[in-house]
């Protein structure tokens, strides 16, 4: 019989705890091992679930979601492994679908939902088009599949060493990214299984936006670093637009390193922007033609 772990991180989390146990003892499949990892909460987060009589792993300083998950990847005994933020909702048949989809060699996903908890408003995210191998990456560079949505093989994400605890910041993002380009296959359930709920005080929506959009850029110039040239392709399309958001936010320095780590994943040129600019890259290279972009002041939508 397949085992399957919930594995927890959590900080400050003490006013989800009873809602969250709550829908844990509701799923219609019980976990096989369920493990929470408290990331140095000033509140009381950790004594109330061990009241609750969970497992919990004590951090002594907070350092941050990476190293949250790879702390609960080594503690887990069961051969599959599914990540959840206590502060979303997992639907009563989540566990039970992830068990039945997830296998050696294979992850297992389904659809979430969005929920912006200011605005009320919700969006699906559903993943009906999955591709198969490699073509993966530049997928999910697109379309974000949360660790909510999906379990994995324990042993597979070992194997890729864990997250890069480097990270405070699109950990997640560089985590599934290797995971895409990695041997391991999808089984893709097309309902709405759990929710993403975002919220103005989290970690990341706490981050100021141009500084997201420089971590991105660090993220996927690490993985440009570990990646053959091959891999290193899938990236560009992304990189490629990163250059033009830190171009159009003025951030010189951000940008010319976003043009550079293009032109290392083999983009060659900048299209769609007008044929001069296209001409230009082509001749000039992307990074010399962002520079005379920014030095020439020409508008590129003309």
């Amino acid at each position: 019989m397949k085992r399957l772990a919930l594995l927890v991180p959590c900080h400050n989390a003490e006013r989800f705890v009873a809602p969250f146990l709550a829908m844990v003892a509701a799923q219609t499949r019980p976990y096989d091992e369920v493990i929470f990892f408290d990331d140095a909460s000033s509140d009381d987060t950790a004594r109330r679930l061990e009241e609750a009589g969970q497992r919990v792993i004590r951090g002594g300083v907070n350092r941050g979601a990476a190293h949250a998950r790879n702390r609960l990847l080594e503690a887990a005994s069961a051969e599959y492994v599914h990540f959840h933020d206590i502060d979303d909702r997992p639907d009563p048949d989540l566990a039970r679908v992830l068990s039945e989809g997830v296998g050696p060699g294979r992850a297992a996903c389904c659809a979430y939902r969005r929920v912006w908890e200011d605005s009320g408003h919700a969006s699906e995210d559903r993943f009906p088009d999955l591709p198969r191998g490699a073509d993966r990456v530049g997928f999910f560079l697109e379309r974000f599949l949360h660790f909510n949505a999906a379990a994995y093989p324990r042993e597979a994400l070992l194997g890729l060493g864990g997250y890069n605890e480097a990270l405070r910041i699109h950990e997640d993002l560089h985590f599934l990214l290797r995971i895409a380009a990695s041997g391991l296959e999808f089984a893709y359930t097309d309902r709405v299984l759990t929710d993403w709920r975002l919220r103005a005080g989290s970690t990341f929506h706490s981050v100021p936006t141009a500084k997201i959009a420089r971590l991105k850029l660090v993220c996927l110039e690490d993985l440009a670093a570990r990646w053959p040239a091959g891999l290193r392709s899938r990236l560009g399309p992304a990189v490629l637009a990163l250059a033009w958001q830190l171009h159009e936010r003025g951030d010189v320095a951000a940008t010319r390193r976003a043009a550079a780590l293009a032109e290392r994943c083999g983009v060659v040129c900048v299209p769609d922007r007008g044929g001069r600019l296209r001409w230009i890259s082509r001749v000039l290279g992307v990074g010399l033609a962002f520079e005379w972009l920014r030095l020439s002041g020409w508008d590129e939508k003309r």
